[in-house]
């Protein structure tokens, strides 16, 4: 019976433990077309054409292309070509897209390469996630002996 009441507070102690992952939660990063439309609503849209609109219809983009730029207004678009951009100056990591029609309401918005960087406390909060995964594994393993030897005892006494 020891083992049993061994494994079964354990299992509870781990089970209450990873109750505090709920807490634990970022946001989806912003990217026009997938988690934001393009005028910032939030939606979720699984369909590829939801990236397609008219500020970009016409520069014939690909929606398998991943070469994330961050706009003016803080949203991460998938490719230069899918924020409407229509010129470029710098090279590497120091590109700035101009004339992106999609990026605000209307004229000369820019976007820098690379994604948007989110202001929530995803990296701050990791250590902590991984913390508590490793003491929550600890404490439910545990009980896994004491509770693998109460099964077999009670088994084998039918």
């Amino acid at each position: 019976m020891g083992a049993a009441k061994f494994a079964f507070c354990t299992s509870l102690i781990g089970y209450v433990l990873s109750m505090f992952f709920f807490a634990m939660s970022c946001e989806n990063a912003k990217v026009a077309g997938v988690t934001v439309s393009y005028n910032n609503v939030d939606t979720v849209s699984y369909d590829k054409h939801s990236l397609f609109i008219p500020c970009n219809s016409d520069c014939f983009c690909l929606s398998s292309e991943w070469d994330p730029v961050c706009g003016q207004n803080g949203i991460t678009y998938i490719s230069p070509c899918l924020a409407g951009c229509t010129t470029s100056t710098g090279s590497g990591k120091h590109t700035v897209f101009s004339n992106c029609s999609c990026v605000g309401v209307a004229g000369n918005f820019t976007a820098a390469t690379s994604q948007c960087l989110d202001k929530d406390d995803c990296d701050r909060m990791f250590p902590y996630f991984l913390a508590l995964s490793v003491i929550t594994s600890f404490i439910i393993s545990l009980g896994g002996t004491p509770g693998y030897m109460f099964l077999i005892r009670s088994d084998s006494n039918l």
